[in-house]
């Protein structure tokens, strides 16, 4: 399991006993790995461009390596992504796509994430990730809600990488 540590200010909790502030640590747990994916743009359009940012699509190819419960479901990832970068570099976007996994099995799915952007033309993001399946296999798929972690580097020839979990 992953957890993430949320620290908030001094002055949010105060001690019953003494009477003063003190930090406050609140965690939030996330289920266990079950896919990893290496990410390569295949073609980016500039959609639109202003004073509120840029927007672009970009449709991506990505090698699947199935983890946890999803070990040994290993495929190719073929998908859009639908980014709109503010001039603060906040970054919120969709996506979806459809998993052909080597047996055979095919997954589609939906994203919604945002980020920021970071250094050389990269990326870090934070999003869910939503499935639907007919496979029997897969079929837990359909009830799991995914939280994205993912990061990319090196813009339109760069690549990536994403760590997606089961939210439990």
């Amino acid at each position: 399991m992953r957890q993430i540590v949320i620290q908030q200010s001094p002055s949010v909790a105060i001690s019953e006993n003494e009477g003063t502030p003190k930090n406050e640590v609140k965690m939030l747990t996330i289920g266990q790995k079950i896919f990893e994916e290496t990410v390569r743009p295949i073609g980016i359009t500039v959609r639109s461009v202003g004073p509120e940012g840029v927007e672009t699509e970009t449709t991506i190819s990505a090698e699947i390596v199935g983890f946890g419960p999803a070990q040994g479901v290993n495929g190719k990832l073929l998908g859009t992504q639908r980014n709109k970068i503010g001039s603060n570099g906040i970054v919120r976007g969709t996506g979806q796509g459809k998993m052909v996994f080597e047996q055979g099995e095919l997954v589609v799915c939906k994203l919604k994430y945002a980020g920021r952007m970071t250094a050389s033309d990269g990326q870090k993001h934070i999003g869910t990730l939503t499935f639907m399946t007919v496979s029997e296999k897969l079929a837990w798929l359909n009830q799991t809600v995914g939280v994205v972690e993912g990061e990319f580097k090196g813009g339109p020839t760069g690549s990536g990488k994403n760590i997606i979990y089961e939210w439990s």
